[in-house]
């Protein structure tokens, strides 16, 4: 009987000093991942699957190799350990956070559409669990992304109205402004987009009226001429006053074609510097916001210019009744 009780001592022992050499390096590799010591902490972890006295902590070890793996950027060794965690320990204490990791992966990966599912997937199951509000986070982030900027907005009010201590509730915030900083440039973009076309139409209407004007010019032009050298004195006076008024207009008219082609340059410029900017919204609309001013100030010269060549040819016209 104590031979028994000896050996009974001994296996509780064993027993006890394996599971003590299993929370020692499940422990050693959270604290080298807290650390951020990521490919350590994987070491540490891959300590206990290779070892067969430690079938019981191999959930928790591929779930932390996961999750190190994502730390690391290292997204398709993340995926395929989440993806065995999930499938073979479904009872596992960490199974509700392993899935809220596989959304957060899948938007890591740019699969924004699966991403949002799991994601919803998870708080629909685990309604109470802490990484709720983490969970609406990468939503609206993946909404943000895919261009749902209404639904993503939102997403991020319901963050800050109804988990006002979420880790997330600052970054909410700052989307929200982000969001309505992008919903006023769309707006000026299509504007600007709407002005540009409209200026193309008028130029287009600028260059055919021009055409006609030049060609009437020319041949009342010739009329006069032929008209000063064929008439009285007095009648020859009068059309070189008239040719004078005559060149005042057309030198107005030169002037106002130089402003067109400065004004059409700079807008050139602000497209050019809005196709090639990086993702800083402010440079696209302060050029957003400039190339409009500029299309304006395109659209009134040209008119002008247009005014004045009517002009013109109504002086030209009532000459050449004279």
């Amino acid at each position: 009987m104590k031979k028994y009780l000896i050996l009974l001592l001994i296996a509780l022992t064993s027993f006890n000093l394996l599971s003590q050499e299993s929370e020692d390096l499940l422990a050693q590799g959270i604290d080298l991942f807290k650390r951020g010591l990521y490919n350590e902490a994987i070491v540490s972890f891959r300590g206990i699957i290779v070892d067969p006295n430690l079938t019981s902590m191999r959930g928790d070890a591929h779930f932390w190799i996961a999750k190190s793996n994502m730390a690391a950027e290292q997204l398709n060794e993340a995926e395929t350990n989440l993806e065995y965690f999930l499938q073979n320990f479904k009872n596992n204490s960490n199974y509700s956070e392993g899935l809220y990791q596989k959304g957060r992966l899948l938007f890591l990966q740019q699969e924004y559409e699966n991403s949002i599912q799991v994601l919803q997937s998870f708080i629909n199951q685990y309604s109470n669990s802490v990484f709720i509000s983490n969970a609406y986070f990468w939503i609206g982030e993946g909404l943000y992304v895919l261009g749902n900027f209404s639904e993503a907005q939102a997403i991020f009010r319901k963050i800050i109205e109804e988990y006002p201590n979420s880790f997330k509730y600052e970054s909410a915030k700052y989307r929200l402004s982000l969001i309505e900083f992008k919903k006023r440039e769309n707006e000026l973009l299509k504007l600007l987009k709407w002005s540009h076309l409209e200026s193309l139409e008028t130029l287009e209407d600028f260059k055919t009226r021009e055409s006609t004007y030049e060609q009437a010019l020319s041949l009342l032009q010739k009329k006069l001429a032929i008209a000063g050298q064929s008439t009285s004195p007095s009648l020859s006076a009068d059309t070189t006053q008239y040719q004078t008024t005559i060149n005042q207009q057309e030198s107005q008219i030169e002037s106002l074609k130089k402003q067109i082609t400065a004004l059409e340059s700079q807008i050139a410029a602000l497209n050019q510097k809005q196709d090639s900017a990086d993702d800083s919204n402010t440079v696209m609309t302060d050029a957003a916001i400039q190339a409009m001013k500029y299309q304006s100030e395109l659209l009134k010269t040209k008119e002008e210019a247009l005014k004045i060549q009517a002009e013109l040819l109504d002086l030209l016209l009532v000459n050449l009744g004279e």
